[in-house]
């Protein structure tokens, strides 16, 4: 038996006297003897065999028997070979992940790149197909590309970032292939792709449709390769393939989400009707997608555009749509929109639009981001179920907000992002917001571009309701203003439930989506003394059992 380094290699033995062999020699007489000692056992008496049966069965001549004989060399050869792999499963008793279940090993794997989890079909037999079980598969430049090749590009390299690219798409057409006839839950594709490589995009697609495809994420943008951004032509952009979505074959497909493609669907696709989750981003649409394609969508509960140019009404009225979170941010400054939905529950949207109708008897959560519309504090008013509201103020606006407003009845906690401080800067009408808020609990309250004035006023005493509901107040942005504490004191005053109250020089504010950004580049700090001057002011003020906390 020659030695051998490769995977059937036996590593170790035990004989039959139950002894451990470790060494090469020691293996190899043991084989050798045990199969020896089968080949040279004669027997009088075989049990299991019936002598009168064999007698009467045909006979061999010589010749079938010299062919029958090389038939049997052969087969003991195949046996050895079977034999020998067996015995080196069993021998390895070292390797205990082996021995795990497929559902765990994939898991694992799921945990690796794809360009590491393939390489682990060399390690044994039992790896080699592993990598194909994972059924999430993300497709980007860090899971493909090794760590030399994955890096990021400006318009000036993009000859090299074109080569990456061919490289990129090489790789997952390969992969790709070997996944044919697996079970693919969901596939998210990270990186610049472009019409020039749709046959190759829809390729994946259809491998990914074809074995069970649930969810499914196409971030195409420059910012998944590029470190600077430039403008695309929008016959470059991909078209994603609806067609590939036929009524038959998307009974799977829940989640959907697309970035800076084309999505031109005609006004009779009903490929989506499955869909639960919807997510355009930068997504050149056609015009009736929201009229006509969503009607279909029964069974979607969140929709979310961003940066979409939309038509100039956006209805979400149809009877049956299960939707319960919208999102519509950064698209058309002109788009009209108007919402009649049952089972609605968060809205979050770009105040540049209009909202022209609102009936939402579930609505529980409202975002409304930017400033160039008017507050609608009368739509608020008629949501019975409103908990939360978080809105953006600026200084114009404020002066709009009449002294009188209708109660909203239900409103637990208010968030304000207020864009303009000066010298003269008043946040008395934060008063007339907690009258109209009488069960809110939490307040948050976020200053930007107040600096500390050098002519600070005189700190009034305001007059105003008690509130009997309010417990904690946060209020960030501060730099030590008159304007500040005047509020702070005023909340210490008539809030006779508070328990905290939270001062803080940072500006993180809410830009939509999930996505918060610091206006600053880097946190602001207190400065020690302005610290100290705002403790010092409120000492005194702050009630037994109220916590005081700076960040």
């Amino acid at each position: 038996m020659k030695n051998s380094s490769s995977q059937t290699t036996i590593r170790s033995l035990v004989n039959a006297q139950g002894e451990m062999i470790h060494s090469d020699a020691g293996i190899k007489w043991e084989v050798l003897n045990y199969y020896k000692a089968l080949l040279g056992t004669s027997a009088t008496v075989l049990p299991v065999i019936n002598p009168l049966v064999i007698k009467q069965c045909p006979m061999l001549n010589r010749e079938q028997g010299k062919v029958n004989l090389q038939l049997s060399c052969s087969s003991m050869e195949e046996t050895l070979r079977t034999e020998t792999v067996l015995m080196e499963t069993k021998g390895e008793v070292n390797d205990m992940i082996s021995e795990l279940p497929n559902c765990l090993l994939t898991f694992i794997l799921s945990l690796l790149s794809i360009k590491d989890a393939v390489k682990t079909n060399v390690l044994s037999r039992r790896w080699r197909h592993l990598f194909m079980l994972i059924p999430d598969l993300v497709v980007d430049s860090a899971n493909i590309l090794s760590d030399q090749e994955h890096r990021r590009f400006t318009l000036s390299s993009y000859e090299a970032f074109e080569k990456e690219r061919r490289e990129f798409v090489m790789r997952v057409d390969q992969f790709m292939q070997l996944m044919r006839g697996r079970h693919i839950r969901s596939l998210t594709v990270g990186f610049f792709m472009d019409s020039e490589y749709s046959s190759h995009l829809d390729g994946w697609l259809k491998v990914a449709i074809a074995s069970g495809l649930t969810k499914l994420e196409l971030f195409l943008s420059l910012e998944q390769n590029f470190l600077t951004q430039f403008i695309v032509d929008e016959h470059r952009l991909y078209n994603f393939p609806y067609w590939l979505f036929s009524e038959s074959n998307t009974s799977m497909l829940s989640h959907l989400r697309l970035e800076n493609c084309v999505l031109r669907t005609p006004g009779d696709f009903k490929g989506f009707r499955n869909l639960r989750t919807l997510e355009l981003n930068d997504v050149i649409l056609a015009e009736d997608f929201a009229t006509e394609i969503l009607p279909s969508c029964l069974l979607l509960e969140q929709l979310t555009f961003l940066w979409c140019k939309l038509k100039s009404t956006l209805c979400f009225d149809h009877p049956s749509l299960s939707l319960k979170h919208l999102k519509v941010l950064h698209c058309c400054p002109k788009t009209i929109i108007k919402i009649s939905s049952m089972n609605l529950t968060t809205f979050e949207y770009d105040d540049m639009m209009k909202i022209a109708y609102l009936y939402a008897p579930q609505l529980k959560e409202i975002c409304s981001i930017n400033t160039r519309g008017p507050l609608s504090f009368a739509h608020f008013s008629r949501l019975p179920q409103l908990e939360i509201l978080l809105l953006y103020v600026d200084y114009l606006q404020i002066q709009k907000i009449p002294r009188s407003l209708d109660t909203m009845a239900s409103l637990k906690k208010l968030s304000l992002f207020l864009l303009s401080a000066d010298d003269d800067f008043d946040l008395s009408w934060v008063i007339t917001v907690l009258k109209a808020a009488p069960f809110l609990q939490k307040l948050v309250l976020t200053l930007h571009g107040g600096e500390r004035n050098a002519d600070q006023k005189e700190i009034r005493k305001l007059d105003g309701v008690h509130h009997d509901q309010l417990k904690e107040f946060e209020m960030h942005g501060c730099a030590g203003n008159w304007y500040e504490m005047e509020l702070q004191l005023f909340v210490l005053s008539r809030a006779s439930k508070l328990e905290r109250l939270i001062i803080s020089p940072s500006t993180s504010m809410y830009a939509g989506n999930g996505r918060w950004v610091d206006i600053y580049e880097g946190a602001r700090c207190w400065n020690q003394s302005c610290q100290e001057m705002v403790r010092n002011q409120l000492e005194g003020h702050v009630p037994q059992g109220v916590q005081l906390v700076f960040l």
